[in-house]
């Protein structure tokens, strides 16, 4: 009982940074889904990522849980991210993605938020693209949100559903997130 009145203090402390940072969004969040995969990116793996996560969720009050890559992420900023409730799959492993369909399939809701791009990249590219089969699978739509770091805005794009045409879809999402990536580049350029 102790660590969730810690993680809504938190949370509270979060947003807090979140607006004096000047951070905003734009764009509509599907809030009446009871099932949707938040597609993030550009994802550094790193802290601001996840205290930008932690600030939606808390102002929006979407219950989306953040589900990131083992292997993108250090054993450090794993640990604290942890304590903060996100949880950790290897992205590679198609049991996790089956595991996490089969979820989808059974609970009335679920909605789950991802990075499947690979970081420190001038263009998206994916590291796996499991995430796309599971939704194809389990007929899940598809919101994308995009991380402008010289604007500090986070963009929601309104959400789809995976169709036949795998290879029109993924290109529709890279083709999102292009612009979103080489400003990420060069915002960590100038740093």
């Amino acid at each position: 009982m102790g660590s969730v009145l810690e993680l809504k203090k938190m949370k509270t402390l979060i947003v807090l940074w979140f607006k004096r940072s000047s951070w905003h969004f734009t764009g509509m969040l599907p809030k009446k889904l009871a099932k949707v995969m938040f597609v993030a990116g550009p994802c550094n793996f790193k802290l601001i990522d996840a205290f930008l996560f932690l600030a939606v969720q808390k102002i929006t009050k979407v219950p989306a849980k953040a589900v990131l890559d083992e292997n993108a992420v250090s054993p450090s900023a794993r640990f604290l991210l942890k304590l903060m409730n996100f949880r950790f799959i290897n992205y590679q492993d198609p049991k996790a993605w089956k595991q996490i369909t089969l979820d989808f399939k059974e609970k009335p809701k679920l909605v789950l938020l991802i990075c499947p791009f690979k970081a420190q990249e001038k263009l998206p590219v994916f590291s796996t693209l499991a995430w796309y089969k599971c939704c194809q699978e389990a007929h899940i739509p598809v919101a994308m949100i995009a991380k402008d770091e010289s604007k500090t805005v986070l963009r929601f794009h309104r959400h789809f559903l995976p169709g036949k045409n795998d290879e029109r879809d993924l290109k529709f999402v890279k083709g999102y997130y292009k612009p979103f990536f080489r400003t990420a580049t060069d915002f960590v350029n100038k740093l």
